[in-house]
């Protein structure tokens, strides 16, 4: 009867060191789990936060490339000219004698002082059109020719939003969208003040009268000089490729209208 006792008690005293033993390794367990699920966790963080740069980086890497492209100036071809490589002798050289630059012309009789007035009276010389005095410069011009003939898709004055800078801004003009190379025009007459190149909106014309100056962006071409006196309605130049500013726009013509040095809507000196 002992020896029964001994035993089962010998037994339930290695089932208890058994289940201590199972809950030390369940706790071991969950203990490798935790760190597991920690550094998988900042592994996970890592890999996002590179991913990020990386795409960051990329689309940065691709609009400077984009942006270096566009501002590239075009090579330019050779022409080559062919010519005629006959050498006969054409017939008109037989027919008479040449007369070079060096040689004396022929003589011709020069008529009377009678009959170059019989032929040709005196018309007396129109006298030379005065010139129109610009306005005083407190006076706005308030009759503008819109700078773009026959207009094209607008965005207007105002804050909006930007391609380029992803962002809301204030956009002090109106942007003309049209193809590269069409003519734009002169709004006013007036002075050209300068020409800007390499500025937000690259190749810029700025003509001031009186108290109005405007602005013509993202010029490709340019026809007139700092200085110039230009007239309404006069081709100052051609539409080209976006600026700086709006590089991320398609290309049109960027106009403000400035007064005393405040940029104000354009359309309210249109009457739009």
């Amino acid at each position: 009867m002992d020896n029964i006792y001994e035993v089962i008690t010998a037994m339930a005293d290695r089932l208890r060191k058994g289940a201590e033993r199972l809950q030390e390794l369940r706790a071991r367990a969950r203990r490798l789990l935790g760190g597991l699920r920690s550094r998988l966790q900042r592994l996970a963080a890592l890999l996002t936060r590179r991913r990020v740069a990386l795409a960051l980086g990329g689309s940065l890497l691709l609009i400077l490339l984009l942006v270096l492209a566009l501002r590239a100036p075009l090579p330019k071809v050779p022409v080559e000219r062919e010519f005629a490589t006959d050498t006969t002798p054409s017939p008109l050289l037989e027919e008479g004698p040449v007369y070079h630059a060096e040689a004396a012309a022929p003589q011709v009789d020069e008529p009377s002082g009678e009959a170059q007035a019989s032929i040709a009276p005196e018309v007396p010389p129109e006298p030379a059109p005065e010139p129109v005095p610009p306005p005083p410069e407190d006076q706005v011009v308030t009759q503008l020719v819109w700078p773009i003939e026959g207009g094209g898709r607008i965005r207007a004055y105002g804050y909006g939003y930007s391609a380029t800078f992803d962002d809301y801004r204030l956009h002090e003009g109106v942007d003309i969208f049209v193809p590269v190379g069409t003519p734009v025009l002169a709004a006013h007459d007036g002075e050209v003040l300068r020409v800007e190149s390499g500025g937000w909106y690259d190749l810029s014309v700025y003509i001031a009268e009186g108290a109005l100056m405007t602005v013509y962006g993202n010029c490709g071409e340019v026809l007139v000089g700092e200085g110039d006196r230009v007239r309404a309605g006069q081709v100052i130049g051609y539409v080209g490729e976006p600026g700086w500013a709006e590089v991320g726009e398609e290309p049109h013509l960027h106009f403000e209208t400035r007064v005393n040095g405040e940029a104000v809507d354009p359309a309210s000196l249109f009457g739009h």
